[in-house]
């Protein structure tokens, strides 16, 4: 799905040095990321600017359902590294069937031409009890999870390690570590008390399937 997007900026003088301005990214078909889409209104920050190096602050991504991730960082020598705090992310702007949380905490992004490596830990600040944490390498054909942990309640736990290829269906493989965990407790899915190594395969869409 095409992003319908609007791109606003204010630049000051490029002959002095640094160069400071604003800009402002504005979406206008945000959906979940299952659907091939952006679950972020907008995007907006400031920059300075030396021949060296971009300095970005004050970003502040407007996520759905009341989310908001802020942030700062520098991109130099074909490299950005940044540091997000993450504020009420909702499981749904990743697949509606997901359970309905407000996550919150820190985000590390370090993000080159072709891949961006992400490594976060969240907490629920809702009624379920859920922590996630996730080391994730994106590219432009892949997400590769490194390392994935969701635990929830009563000690339950998930961990997972695999791949996610953006092609038709958004299929999937990998392998879990489960300890005593209830699908349901993330969403809309059936019952279980799943333990035990197993390993996984699927796709997102239309509909996600799951085979252990």
């Amino acid at each position: 799905t095409p992003q319908a997007i609007a791109v606003e900026e204010n630049k000051g003088q490029e002959s002095r040095q640094p160069v400071h301005g604003n800009w402002r990214v504005i979406n206008h078909a945000p959906a979940a990321l299952s659907t091939y889409s952006l679950p972020v209104n907008q995007v907006s920050g400031e920059f300075d600017l030396t021949k060296d190096q971009q300095n970005l602050k004050n970003i502040d991504i407007d996520v759905q359902s009341n989310g908001r991730i802020t942030g700062a960082g520098v991109w130099k020598d074909k490299q950005g590294d940044f540091k997000f705090d993450v504020n009420g992310f909702d499981l749904k702007n990743v697949h509606p069937k997901m359970l309905a949380t407000r996550l919150s905490g820190p985000l590390e992004l370090t993000a080159t031409k072709g891949s961006q490596h992400i490594v976060t830990t969240l907490t629920n600040s809702g009624s379920n009890v859920l922590q996630v944490f996730a080391d994730v390498n994106v590219t432009n054909e892949r997400v590769e999870v490194t390392e994935a942990r969701m635990s929830g309640s009563a000690n339950a736990k998930i961990e997972l390690k695999g791949q996610l290829k953006y092609t038709e269906g958004l299929p999937f493989e990998g392998k879990a570590q489960l300890l005593q965990f209830n699908l349901a407790e993330l969403g809309d899915f059936p019952n279980s008390r799943l333990a035990g190594d197993f390993d996984v395969n699927g796709v997102v869409k239309p509909n996600v399937k799951v085979n252990l």
